[in-house]
């Protein structure tokens, strides 16, 4: 990214907190559904043996979790990660604790998995946590609008469209709006242009998009190309035009 602007790259931050609007779904259905298993098994587990014990703690933190992800509060996102955490650190130490020698090592493999989720999840959910809090009032002012206008457009704002991708790698519909000499770029599952995947501010050297001698569009975001990129005729020439003025 070649933004140098701290203000801008506050924008940038705000940008990421918000536009992953997807990935709520999935933070507060993922502890839900560790939470109803382990309450589950939980209620059938008779004894005082550190097995019970064990899962009763799974139960109760994964609720705690759910709970959480499910407020309004601005401390929601932190559910998804904590629930990760609580259920893969106990699961894999009960494996440990309780499995042979052997399969120990297999209980050790699931570890980097856990953590890596879990520090996705609270990388985003303090992201979140600090754009939602003072003195971030501009940027979520800002940012929501942009992206409003990008879900809904209304004709207020050029909004420029083109979709991409394969059976293999997902089919993925990219919106992206010109703000000032920066480029708001939003990427959405195609036909679910409700719910947006990433929302990014980019510089203008950030976007590059080119006709090839086959007249196909080839599409470079941030570094990284854009695959089978399809749009209409008459948006792939608002498109030239507009990173061409950019």
């Amino acid at each position: 990214m070649d933004i140098q602007d701290p203000q801008l790259q506050r924008l940038e931050y705000a940008a990421k907190a918000f536009g992953r609007e997807a990935y709520l779904r999935v933070s507060r259905a993922v502890p839900t559904i560790l939470a109803a298993v382990a309450i589950l098994l939980a209620l059938y587990a008779d004894g005082h043996s550190v097995e019970v014990m064990a899962l009763r703690a799974v139960a109760v933190l994964t609720a705690a979790a759910t709970l959480l992800s499910w407020s309004s509060s601005r401390c929601s996102r932190f559910g998804f990660p904590s629930a990760i955490l609580a259920f893969g650190i106990i699961t894999v130490v009960l494996r440990f604790y309780t499995e042979p020698h052997e399969d120990r090592i297999a209980a050790l493999m699931f570890l980097p998995f856990v953590a890596y989720c879990a520090y996705s999840g609270f990388v985003y959910a303090f992201a979140y946590f600090t754009v939602e809090g003072a003195g971030w009032e501009n940027e979520r002012m800002r940012i929501k609008a942009w992206i409003r206008q990008l879900k809904r457009p209304d004709g207020l704002l050029p909004i420029f469209e083109f979709s991409s991708g394969s059976f293999w790698t997902g089919y993925f519909t990219y919106r992206f709006l010109r703000a000032g000499n920066y480029w708001v770029v939003a990427r959405f599952k195609t036909g679910k242009l409700h719910r947006m995947l990433e929302c990014r501010l980019l510089g203008s050297s950030s976007v590059q998009i080119v006709e090839d001698a086959s007249g196909d569009l080839r599409v470079e975001i941030d570094g990284r190309p854009i695959p089978r990129v399809r749009t209409s005729p008459e948006m792939r020439t608002n498109i030239l035009r507009a990173v061409a003025d950019a």
